[in-house]
C-alpha cells in the first residue's frame, strides 16, 4: 500500500517511502496519484545517480528524446544507459532572482504530446538566498470554485495560443473548459497571457449569432494571477527533494526570491520532461 499525506487542501500529496519501495509499486498505482492529485514530492532522497531519477520518471510515461530537449533549448545529458535528461543549472543571480509568471508547459507545440508532466530533482542550492519556491496551482480545484454563472460565462470562451518558441505561429483556438482525459474532471484552461513569448494572445465569447465578442487581454492576466495565486502549493526547496507534476489542470511558476552577493554555488535539478501514461481523447 502506497502511503502518502495530502499536501495541502488543493493540490498535491507527499509520499512516504524509500526509493527501492516506491520503485515496487506498479506504473499504473503512481500514475493514479499523480494525475489525480497532480503533485507528488518526495523528500530525503539524497546521493540518487541520474540513472536511478530517470528510472524512476519511467513509472509516470514516456520520457522525452534528446531531440525535443534540445529542440527546446534545454542542456541534455544522459545516464548510464544512453538515456537522455536535462540538467537545469544556472547561477546567474539576474535571471534567478526575477519572478516567472505562471504558466502550462507545451499547450499545443506541434509535434509534442499536449501537457507533459515534469520532473524535478534538486541536486544543489546557493549558500545564501531566500525565495525562489516553485509554485503549481490546480485549475480543476479553480473551476470548481466558480459560481454557476462563471462556469456558464466560460462555456463559451475561446483562447487563442500561440506557438512556445515563435511568436506568432501554430495559432489555435481552444475552449476555455477542458477535460482532464484521465480523471475526467473539468479545468480552466489558463496559461501565460501576452503577445511576445505568451501562450494566450487573445479570448474571447462565442455569441448566439456566432459572432465573436473579445475581452481585454489585460482583464485575463489578472484572472490568471489571481486564480493560480489562490490554489497553489509553493515549494521550498531543500537538496534531496523529488517534486512531480502534470501539466493536465495546473499552472506553474518560479516564484520571486533573493540570492546574497556572498552566495555560492547553484540552483541546479536533474529535469525530465515525461509524456502523459494514458491516451489523450482530448
Amino acid at each position: 500500500m502506497i502511503n502518502y499525506t495530502p499536501i495541502n487542501e488543493y493540490i498535491g500529496i507527499r509520499l512516504n517511502h524509500s526509493y527501492d519501495e516506491i520503485m515496487s509499486f506498479t506504473n499504473d498505482e503512481l500514475q493514479n496519484l499523480l494525475y489525480t492529485y497532480k503533485i507528488i514530492l518526495i523528500k530525503n532522497w539524497n546521493n540518487l545517480s541520474p540513472t536511478q531519477i530517470v528510472n524512476f520518471s519511467k513509472k509516470f510515461g514516456d520520457i522525452w528524446t534528446d531531440q525535443l530537449y534540445k529542440r527546446f533549448q534545454e542542456n541534455v545529458a544522459y545516464d548510464d544507459n544512453g538515456t537522455p535528461y536535462s540538467i537545469y543549472n544556472n547561477q546567474l543571480w539576474k535571471r534567478l532572482s526575477g519572478e516567472l509568471p505562471w504558466h502550462t508547459d507545451v499547450a499545443n507545440e506541434p509535434g509534442c504530446e499536449r501537457y507533459p508532466s515534469r520532473l524535478l530533482y534538486c541536486t544543489e542550492l546557493p549558500s545564501h538566498y531566500i525565495g525562489l519556491q516553485t509554485e503549481v496551482s490546480n485549475m480543476a480545484f479553480a473551476y470548481n470554485e466558480l459560481s454557476e454563472s462563471d462556469k456558464d460565462f466560460y462555456s463559451s470562451v475561446y483562447f487563442t495560443h500561440q506557438s512556445w518558441q515563435k511568436v506568432g505561429t501554430n495559432l489555435i483556438d481552444l475552449p476555455a473548459i477542458g477535460v482532464h482525459p484521465y480523471t475526467g474532471e473539468k479545468f480552466l484552461r489558463l496559461n501565460r497571457v501576452g503577445s511576445s513569448l505568451g501562450w494566450i494572445t487573445q479570448w474571447y465569447k462565442v455569441n448566439n449569432d456566432n459572432t465573436r465578442s473579445c475581452y481585454n487581454i489585460v482583464s485575463l492576466d489578472e484572472i490568471v494571477t489571481k486564480l493560480s495565486e489562490q490554489y497553489k502549493y509553493s515549494h521550498n526547496w531543500e537538496v534531496g527533494d523529488v517534486l512531480i507534476f502534470s501539466n493536465w489542470a495546473t499552472v506553474h511558476r518560479k516564484g520571486l526570491g533573493t540570492i546574497y552577493d556572498d552566495s555560492t554555488g547553484a540552483r541546479s535539478f536533474i529535469r525530465l520532461t515525461i509524456n502523459p501514461g494514458f491516451n489523450i481523447v482530448a
